[in-house]
């Protein structure tokens, strides 16, 4: 099991570093142009310009493509951490999987708080954690996330997502 973890930061801003300040007992000393090397290439961001444009389709078809095994991932709306480390823990992963982590809006300020610290451990450190339960995701799975049209942009609201690839789906590319 992981007792500590030290990452090197080398500036006193960024969206890790706002992400970090969610942690309890964090503790940080601060070089995003340095993490942006570290971050995994394996995960992409997928929005489109208007509703209905067949994102879900699309991260399928890209799992039929590869020949990965799909696994699909609803995370939002009022999310507990019990529930999201039961359903992590029940998923059969291997090195061949593609996760569509399908991000669903909430509204309440502790669900956001909840889904901030989801999307920084998933994502960035590559576990999701509730007590004495770990779920480690290995740095070779691919994962694809899709993001909602809303009435504000997803991206400002969790602005870690900005630091991966983002492709939008619109009229002349779907």
């Amino acid at each position: 099991t992981i007792k500590s973890l030290l990452i090197f930061f080398y500036s006193k801003d960024g969206e890790i570093i706002r992400e970090i300040k969610y942690m309890k007992e964090h503790h940080y000393f601060n070089n995003p142009e340095q993490l942006s090397n570290k971050i995994k290439q394996n995960i992409k961001i997928i929005n489109s310009t208007n509703a209905g444009f067949g994102k879900s389709e699309y991260i399928k078809g890209i799992a039929q493509k590869n020949n990965k095994i799909y696994i699909y991932f609803p995370i939002g709306g009022e999310i507990k951490r019990d529930e999201i480390i039961e359903r992590l823990l029940a998923l059969n992963i291997d090195d061949n999987v593609l996760i569509h982590l399908d991000l669903q809006d909430t509204s309440k300020d502790d669900k956001i708080a909840l889904m901030k610290d989801f999307l920084f451990n998933f994502l960035i450190l590559g576990y999701y954690s509730k007590d004495d339960t770990v779920f480690y995701i290995s740095n070779t799975i691919e994962i694809i996330i899709e993001i909602p049209n809303c009435f504000y942009s997803f991206l400002d609201k969790f602005p870690i997502l900005k630091l991966f690839e983002i492709e939008t789906i619109t009229e002349a590319n779907r």
